[in-house]
């Protein structure tokens, strides 16, 4: 499979991963990418740059219409890369309310879900195509300082297998991407070492190619998935301390930061 033959559609494109990604698919031969950010403003060095080759789209994932006219704007599209999402560092019981984490539901699941759901005849009407659901390690062991956060990923990664049932009828294929730590803004407080979004952009893309259906493109990611199938018991009953065994393991890994 050659990515140069896919028209996609990247959420979350003006920042991070997100604009890591829009750079990787044109340099790998993509003629066209359709850039999503709420805020059209945080892309015009981006358009500047790529001219034509970029497609801007004004797309808060949370907000319905957006969604739908995003899908009517990149009707010839036949991937979706849906990466537009949100962290919480909060704990659950001292919050006087559940307006942040009820956000973070909002962009990290019922956004994406909503993507699935316009996009889905998109990309039947052009061949099938293929989405990319950006999840994260912490769909996969909940992190203790960011336990609404992990709820989130963790809904998010199970739409996406899902979705696989679904869309398959259709044509579409589903991958669902669990990146661990790297260099981004939410990344920011935690002192491990960190490939750069360039880097993931990169191995996801890889994995995409390939054919994976769940994709790990580091280290950490990588090592998380070995804990989940060596230890469930352990995941499932006490997350906390799995997670730092895994950070503990992980800073001292010949491939941290990879």
């Amino acid at each position: 499979m050659q990515i140069e033959r896919f028209i996609p559609v990247v959420t979350g494109a003006n920042r991070g991963l997100g604009a890591a990604l829009i750079d990787v698919l044109i340099e790998r031969g993509v003629s066209k990418v359709y850039a999503g950010a709420r805020d059209m403003a945080t892309l015009t060095d981006t358009k500047a740059h790529y001219g034509e080759k970029v497609v801007l789209v004004e797309l808060d994932v949370t907000n319905p219409d957006h969604v739908v006219s995003a899908a009517n704007i990149a009707a010839d599209a036949n991937l979706l890369i849906s990466n537009a999402g949100v962290t919480c560092i909060k704990p659950i019981l001292p919050e006087p309310n559940i307006d942040d984490f009820r956000q973070t539901m909002e962009v990290n699941y019922f956004g994406p879900l909503q993507l699935l759901r316009a996009f889905a005849p998109v990309l039947a009407s052009n061949g099938g195509g293929a989405v990319i659901q950006v999840a994260s390690m912490a769909s996969l062991v909940s992190v203790p300082s960011a336990p609404a956060y992990s709820a989130s990923k963790a809904a998010c990664s199970m739409l996406g297998q899902a979705m696989r049932h679904e869309l398959a009828p259709l044509g579409t294929r589903v991958s669902v991407c669990y990146p661990g730590f790297f260099a981004t803004r939410m990344a920011e407080g935690f002192d491990v070492p960190k490939p750069s979004a360039r880097d993931i952009a990169n191995s996801m893309l890889d994995g995409f190619i390939e054919g994976q259906s769940s994709i790990f493109p580091d280290t950490y990611a990588r090592l998380t998935h070995q804990a989940l199938l060596e230890n469930i018991e352990g995941v499932l009953d006490t997350p906390a301390e799995v997670v730092n065994k895994l950070v503990a393991d992980f800073i001292v890994h010949p491939d941290a930061g990879k």
